[in-house]
């Protein structure tokens, strides 16, 4: 996962709509997509959930350490 994919998958999993990982990021509508549809891709998720649930399980691993 490129960073920038798991930049989008931090605002996703924090609830950023597209437009504000637009401006957060900078970076276009469309790409925010492309990562979303790569990281869906790559990680095998099936919804948006299951990215927030990976999301979360490596922010808690990261604290933890």
């Amino acid at each position: 996962m490129s960073n920038r994919e798991a930049s989008t998958l931090l605002y996703l999993s924090l609830g950023y709509s597209v437009n504000r990982m637009e401006e957060t990021l900078r970076i276009t509508v469309s790409t925010v997509a492309a990562h979303s549809r790569s990281i869906r891709k790559n990680m095998d998720l099936h919804n948006k959930q299951e990215g927030i649930d990976i999301a979360d399980e490596i922010m808690a691993s990261r604290t933890e350490s």
